[in-house]
């Protein structure tokens, strides 16, 4: 088992609103503290002694990065030791076995919790199917359910477009010991002139199969995987003043 050591900074949660609600609650600002992380560059659970307090919880966390944003996660990431570092999506330098430990420092970055970048979002994930969520889709056990961020959330100032990457981060204990994996997402807008058509998003198979750890600081103590569609765009999301994006799990195995 390879381990690699970090010292990262803690970062805030959100929960997500509501398919009822119209706005994202952001949260009072805490202290930002340094915890250590682990980034576990292996691709079987099976194959590893996970000897570290693991409490975490049925929830997935969204890591929310605008392209307005991205001189400002470039600058944290950078690493003056490695010109191939993962410095951010936006940035599209690629992730592989010689940097995926850059996403503990990306999901730790402390301008995630002092309102320099969007704070870190949350939703439920059910354990059990059977029936509806509060965006009327039906609840299936292993998947999360869905998460709706309202049109202008993410807009800039002037009310313009900004084009935004969204990161999933689910608990391995959440899926059934990690049994599952959350390897397709739903992805659909909404406005008054479009009810929605979902698209299924494949997540990156390179990715997700590598186990992050974390200490405690938002996201509370263990093992996580990474769900991302990176290098491909599919989930760099337009953001405007008129659509509603909604995210889903879907067939979570």
């Amino acid at each position: 088992m390879k381990l690699k050591q970090f010292i990262l900074s803690v970062v805030v949660i959100i929960s997500v609103v509501s398919c009822s609600k119209q706005d994202i609650t952001v949260p009072q600002q805490t202290n930002v503290n340094q915890v250590n992380a682990i980034a576990i560059t292996s691709t079987s659970t099976s194959e590893l002694q996970l000897p570290l307090i693991d409490e975490t919880k049925d929830s997935v966390y969204v890591f929310i990065e605008p392209q307005s944003k991205q001189s400002i996660v470039v600058n944290a990431m950078k690493n003056s030791l490695n010109p191939r570092a993962f410095v951010g999506f936006n940035a599209g330098i690629g992730l592989n076995s010689t940097n995926m430990g850059d996403l503990n420092k990306y999901i730790n970055l402390p301008q995630w919790s002092n309102g320099t970048l969007p704070a870190v979002a949350k939703n439920q994930i059910p354990t059990n199917s059977g029936g509806f969520d509060s965006c009327s889709n039906p609840i299936v056990k292993y998947n999360f359910k869905t998460i709706k961020f309202p049109k202008g959330s993410f807009t800039l100032k002037d009310g313009s477009p900004d084009n935004v990457w969204f990161t999933f981060v689910i608990p391995i204990k959440a899926m059934s010991g990690d049994m599952y994996k959350q390897t397709s997402i739903e992805y659909t807008y909404k406005n008054k002139n479009f009810p929605g058509k979902p698209v299924s998003l494949l997540m990156e198979k390179t990715i997700y199969p590598y186990v992050v750890y974390s200490n405690g600081n938002p996201l509370p103590k263990g093992y996580y995987r990474v769900y991302t569609t990176f290098t491909s765009s599919a989930l760099r999301i337009q953001c405007n003043n008129t659509d509603d994006i909604y995210f889903r799990g879907n067939v979570g195995r």
